[in-house]
């Protein structure tokens, strides 16, 4: 098939000339993923098609390349060369000392946390997510309220938080560097009646569309009623 190694059947039939000079750029380019579609020369003589009149132009300029930038060309299409780092002494990249990057602390289930830690991605950070539980901010909308809804934490997570918290106080450790989906937990446990607060909030996002709906079945109802006394 086309497309996986086999030539297409333009290709077949039709005998290669080239019709332009290989050019050499100064640099190694990026490469450009097409197919090759190869035109008998009788199509390039008899049609007239861009091709042709490229090849026309380029003639008359005296070369392919004349009339164009070519440093343009190589600045805008040129592959970037990775710069090697120098090794210093210590063995890592300018002699520079590798930091060590210092773990998050998990206390939630792989489940819970991963999704929560998905359902956060659409939340505008802890700290924009807890302003807008408190002060129930219009801006958002009825589907983030429902998918927040959905991750409030429940009691086992708030234990499995608190043992972490208590085996660190026994170690007298430094303070623990939650990671995100606990620290919204945490955060959230923290705000009373959250619960209530966002059922509060939903009722108040979604009172128009069901007051509608109710309005609508009461027209319905009442004409039903009109019919039976005719």
């Amino acid at each position: 098939p086309m497309g996986f190694g086999a030539p297409s059947p333009l290709a077949r039939v039709a005998k290669e000339t080239v019709t332009k000079p290989q050019i050499k750029p100064k640099a190694k380019m990026k490469n450009l993923f097409w197919n090759r579609i190869v035109l008998p020369q009788e199509d390039l003589e008899a049609n007239d098609t861009i091709w042709r009149q490229v090849a026309v132009t380029a003639k008359k300029a005296g070369g392919l390349m004349q009339g164009l930038d070519e440093e343009q060309l190589i600045g805008m299409f040129a592959k970037k060369s990775k710069k090697k780092k120098g090794t210093g002494k210590t063995g890592s990249p300018s002699g520079k000392k590798k930091k060590v990057r210092k773990q998050k602390v998990k206390a939630l289930d792989g489940k819970t946390g991963q999704k929560v830690g998905i359902m956060l991605s659409q939340l505008p950070g802890i700290d924009g997510t807890k302003r807008c539980i408190e002060t129930m901010d219009k801006s958002f909308d009825e589907d983030r309220l429902l998918k927040l809804k959905s991750i409030l934490p429940d009691k086992e997570s708030m234990k499995a938080i608190q043992r972490k918290e208590e085996e660190n106080t026994k170690r007298k450790g430094e303070p623990l560097d939650w990671d995100k989906p606990e620290l919204l937990f945490i955060m959230m446990n923290k705000i009373p009646q959250l619960k209530n607060r966002i059922d509060v909030w939903l009722f108040s996002l979604q009172f128009d569309a069901r007051l509608l709906l109710l309005m609508r079945q009461f027209d319905q109802f009442v004409a039903a009623c009109e019919e039976i006394r005719k």
